[in-house]
């Protein structure tokens, strides 16, 4: 899938229901757990990629990386968060992966794609290590 606005959405489903008590508790918790694996899945995959602009901005020593379309990924962030239990922005190296962008402390664009290609490795593996934790 890696199509973010879909896993936008099953992340807003999965907060929906995490607060929903009005249903059967066992079929609440197995709907929770299958959209959970789902968007970890998705995350795992070898050719994920955040659905970033082709130009990123730098000035102050930094490197700001925009999502297409100005798009943010809110429900999402808040799933990784709960998920890793690290505060939003998720800071890993010298990256901050945000809702509406990802900063990296590198100026140097080169540099930056590659520190923040090396910190998405470094979520993907956070995040199947979780995988297993789900319950």
């Amino acid at each position: 899938m890696t199509n973010f606005a879909e896993l936008e959405e099953l992340a807003q489903e999965y907060a929906q229901l995490k607060i929903q008590k009005d249903v059967n508790e066992a079929n609440r918790k197995q709907k929770l757990k299958a959209l959970a694996i789902n968007i970890i899945d998705n995350f795992a995959t070898q050719n994920f990629q955040f659905p970033l602009e082709e130009n990123a901005i730098s000035s102050s020593g930094k490197t700001t990386y925009i999502y297409k379309n100005n798009s943010t990924f809110k429900n999402l962030f808040e799933f990784l968060s709960g998920v890793l239990h690290l505060p939003i922005p998720i800071i890993l190296g010298s990256v901050k992966f945000g809702p509406g962008e990802i900063i990296v402390n590198v100026k140097d664009q080169k540099a930056s794609l590659r520190e923040l290609n090396n910190c998405i490795s470094e979520l993907r593996k956070m995040l199947l290590a979780k995988k297993s934790q789900i319950a």
